[in-house]
Formats: C-alpha cells, sequence, structure tokens
C-alpha cells in the first residue's frame, strides 16, 4: 500500500467515485447533503494525520473560527497524540483499536475489536499535574499562562526522544 501504485491509483478513484455517488444521491433523506467532505487521496504529498493537523491549523487561523467544533480521529500510529496535543484544540477525541480477537471458525469472521478513546483535554491535564508540584514551589508563576509552552516543549521532547515509543507508553500506563 504505497502511493503511485496501480493498487493506490484505483483505490483512490473508486473512493473519490463513492464520495461523488454519495452526494448525488436522489434519495430526500440523503445525509450526505448536509455534509462536508475533505479527501486528500494520494496525489497530495504527507502522512494523513499531519495532513489533518495542518487543517485543523488551517481552520483555527480564520478569524471567524468558532472553537466550539470538535474533531475526531482515528489512527494507530503516535503521531496523532503529539499532534492532536499541539493543535491546542479544546475537543479533540482519538480512537484507537487495541486489539482484535479472533473467534472459532474462518479467520475474519468473527473478529471482535476493542477499542479506546481517549479525550486529548484530558490527556493536557494529566500531562500538566505532572508539573504541578515542579511550580509549587514558586508561587508567583502563573500556570496557567505557561499550559501551553510546557505541552508544547513535552511535545516536542518527544519528537526528539521518539514520539512513537512515547506515545504508545502513553495507552499502556493510562
Amino acid at each position: 500500500v504505497t502511493p503511485g501504485t496501480t493498487f493506490m491509483i484505483e483505490l483512490d478513484q473508486r473512493l473519490r467515485d463513492y464520495i461523488a455517488k454519495r452526494f448525488t444521491s436522489r434519495n430526500p433523506d440523503n445525509p450526505w447533503k448536509h455534509l462536508r467532505v475533505l479527501y486528500s487521496g494520494v496525489q497530495t504529498p504527507g502522512e494523513g494525520e499531519h495532513k489533518i493537523a495542518d487543517y485543523i491549523r488551517f481552520l483555527r487561523s480564520n478569524e471567524n473560527y468558532d472553537g466550539k467544533i470538535r474533531h475526531c480521529l482515528y489512527g494507530l500510529d503516535a503521531d496523532l497524540f503529539h499532534l492532536a496535543l499541539a493543535s491546542h484544540e479544546k475537543h479533540i477525541v482519538l480512537f484507537r483499536q487495541e486489539e482484535i480477537k479472533m473467534t472459532a471458525g474462518k479467520p475474519g469472521s468473527n473478529a471482535v475489536s476493542t477499542f479506546i478513546q481517549v479525550d486529548i483535554e484530558r490527556l493536557r491535564q494529566y500531562i500538566l499535574l505532572e508539573y504541578q508540584p515542579v511550580f509549587d514551589n514558586y508561587p508567583e508563576i502563573d500556570l496557567s499562562a505557561l499550559n501551553f509552552r510546557i505541552l508544547d516543549d513535552w511535545v516536542f521532547m518527544n519528537f526528539v526522544i521518539g514520539n512513537d515509543f512515547v506515545g504508545d507508553s502513553i495507552l499502556f500506563q493510562w
């Protein structure tokens, strides 16, 4: 599954066709008619999670941005944790597939998946709680003013030491 391969080019075209078909449905109750779909295929360079983070940053740069927009991201890459934390968005939830269990019978026929949900705002609060004892010794410092700096530095340091390892360890400790 590599960009530029015949498989990915065909998959990209089928996804585009599927989206177009959903929007052109003549069903008067078509739930897609109220949706806004942004599709970023293989022609746009970059990993999917980074494209999503770029789009969220683009939205936030708009002067009419509604800070109540909710984002739900799905993926297995630990980059999602760090990109979501660095976005400074209040309403982001990550879904991850924790495990797939196969039951008796044909492989895949009775697969059961377990998913976990991570509220990024709550994760931010837990990370900041780890630093609270340090700042208790300096009451003159307004910790609320430093929160984003602390989180941005935390994300930066995780990228330096290997964010995939750190991101996956977040799950196991949670």
